[in-house]
């Protein structure tokens, strides 16, 4: 196991995979970040030198923001459109979907399970 980035990471992925487990960086980062460093998408982690895992983790911090700053950042972003009482503000305090999904009939992982009423 390597740890990068406050993420323990399997040496045996390969680098598609193994940059996936970070919070924050998807398929997009990943593909430019192999791009810039002009890797191979099939090399694994433990074939990867100090100094190239030292360059993938400087290009992350200097171009990302990832892990508990993005975490922080989502938390913030939450908070500041329920203070400013905006509609996904609202649909987030109340626990509804914020998206415009239907809540007639859908909905019900978000709102909560609705207990069936027995008939008589």
């Amino acid at each position: 196991m390597i740890y990068i980035l406050k993420t323990e990471i399997n040496e045996n992925l390969n680098i598609v995979s193994g940059l996936n487990k970070i919070f924050g960086i998807g398929p997009r980062k990943i593909k430019f970040i192999i791009k810039t460093l002009g890797l191979n998408k099939s090399v694994k982690f433990k074939q990867l030198t100090p100094k190239l895992k030292n360059l993938i983790i400087q290009l992350i911090e200097n171009n990302f923001v990832i892990n508990d700053k993005l975490k922080r950042e989502i938390i913030n972003r939450r908070k500041l459109l329920t203070r400013l009482r905006t509609y996904k503000g609202l649909r987030d305090r109340y626990k509804l979907p914020r998206r415009g999904q239907r809540t007639h009939t859908n909905a019900r992982t978000v709102s909560g399970k609705v207990k069936k009423r027995k008939k008589k």
